[in-house]
């Protein structure tokens, strides 16, 4: 249901729109994180993961723009899809992990397995590479999708 990747055999599924991963580079605390990393050398390559939901996706951002986004097609098996989606997204947009200046996750309410295992992935990656990691909630990527709409939003997973 969420998250952003492009890949061959990654197939996007769109929510309302877009997958969630596409969406977390809105949050007001990436979008911060963005402004800040302008003044590097480095261009802004941010990559998102949700893994909170039954069908999870990727989505890489550089500089505020969506390069590519996807969704993890194979349903809360995300220990087997989710590196090898990476991968190829970071592959097909003509990009290496080492490229990444930044990692954002969704955080949940969701899947517990799910998360666990995105949440593991993204600290990993953050770590390794020695860059921010951004916790981003699940609800407020969904109901961010609606900035204008003149009643509550209420999201229902």
């Amino acid at each position: 249901m969420l998250i952003i990747a492009v890949a061959q055999a990654f197939q996007p599924v769109p929510i309302i729109g877009r997958p969630v991963a596409a969406e977390i580079f809105k949050d007001d605390l990436t979008a911060g994180l963005m402004r800040l990393h302008k003044s590097r050398q480095k261009p802004m390559l941010l990559l998102a993961l949700d893994t909170a939901t039954a069908t999870g996706s990727l989505a890489l951002v550089a500089d505020g723009q969506v390069l590519t986004e996807s969704s993890l097609e194979s349903h809360n098996d995300y220990l087997t899809c989710l590196m090898p989606g990476v991968e190829a997204m970071l592959r097909n947009s003509g990009h290496a992990v080492t490229d990444l200046t930044a990692v954002a996750v969704s955080t949940g309410p969701g899947n517990f397995t799910g998360l666990r295992i995105g949440l593991a992935t993204a600290k990993t990656l953050a770590w390794s590479l020695n860059c921010p990691l951004v916790p981003v909630p699940t609800l407020e990527v969904l109901a961010a999708r609606f900035p204008f709409y003149p009643h509550p939003v209420g999201v229902i997973m």
